[in-house]
């Protein structure tokens, strides 16, 4: 389930640097005047390589290093050859390399198109939700950018790269879902330092199998109109409804409690006005609604819980 992947070896020294610099593709060298320190850039396969006395850093996609392309699933035992490729390739143990990046992947084959699921995909704690063409971003608050979650079509960005699509997936509806730990692996998950070979432990694998699939369930599910809902409208007052439906669910959670907080402060209705008022705006939200939305979040719920019971 790893995708890209970004690593940090430190202390590999001048000689390391010098015996790197014959396994590496497209190198090119820079040389710092002010510090007089000297650095290459190059790759192996995919992955680039930027190297100095101090540390050797690698980004990019395992799956792609390793698979076809990143389409197709790098399970545990993979991950684990992968990184010994990669590592003989280097001619260094990685597997003691700090983990500087981890993003975790899965494609589902959907009823319908990837973006008919954004709609329901609702609002997130402590995550700003973010469309952006057709993908739907999840980025973390606050300044610095420490995680990432992404739904996207995966069809359509792999045509556009050109990539390789297995059989399985041709003409399929595929929506891929990642999770993209970008920085602070350590406090992010918990450990006291994420390391190489810490990618096909078990243990670990597992964790950040789950930690992928909790953050999924994190985000609240709302439905979406559909025609269901606008064929039972038949007086002035269903109609009413609807509209009133309609926009009270275009408000997230955080807004709707933000007003019921005002109202509690400045008004005089009591706890039992209130109650009955969360009530009547729950029912005007089912107004506008028939149960296509709660068809595709129960779809793409069980494809994440299908893969949370995998773990493969």
């Amino acid at each position: 389930m790893y995708d890209t992947i970004g690593l940090r070896l430190d202390g590999v020294g001048l000689d390391g640097v010098a015996q790197l610099s014959h396994r590496l593709a497209n190198v090119t060298e820079t040389l710092n005047h002010s510090t007089g320190e000297t650095k290459l850039s190059g790759n192996v396969g995919n992955m680039h390589v930027i190297a100095s006395a101090a540390a050797v850093h690698v980004l990019g996609s395992l799956a792609k290093y390793y698979l076809p392309d990143n389409t197709y699933t790098l399970t545990r035992k993979d991950t684990k050859e992968a990184m010994e490729k990669l590592s003989d390739d280097m001619g260094m143990n990685l597997g003691t390399a700090h983990v500087t990046r981890m993003d975790v992947a899965a494609n589902f084959m959907m009823r319908h198109h990837p973006q008919a699921y954004f709609a329901v995909l609702g609002d997130c704690p402590r995550m700003n939700r973010k469309p952006c063409g057709s993908s739907l971003y999840y980025n973390n608050q606050g300044e610095r950018k420490a995680r990432t979650m992404i739904f996207y079509d995966k069809s359509k960005e792999v045509d556009g790269r050109e990539g390789v699509m297995p059989d399985v997936y041709a003409g399929r509806n595929l929506l891929r879902y990642e999770m993209r730990w970008l920085s602070r692996l350590p406090q992010q998950l918990k450990e006291t330092a994420v390391i190489g070979a810490m990618l096909y432990n078990e243990h670990f694998y597992h964790k950040v199998v789950q930690h992928w699939g909790d953050n999924y369930f994190n985000i609240r599910k709302q439905k979406d109109t559909d025609m269901g809902a606008v064929k039972n409208i038949k007086t002035a007052g269903d109609i009413s409804d609807f509209i009133n439906g309609y926009a009270i669910s275009r408000l997230s959670q955080e807004e709707i409690d933000m007003l019921f907080g005002m109202v509690k402060k400045g008004s005089k209705a009591d706890r039992i006005a209130v109650y009955r008022a969360k009530q009547k705006l729950r029912q005007l939200k089912a107004k506008a609604y028939g149960t296509e939305g709660d068809d595709l979040a129960r779809e793409l719920d069980g494809e994440v819980r299908q893969i949370l019971k995998e773990k493969r």
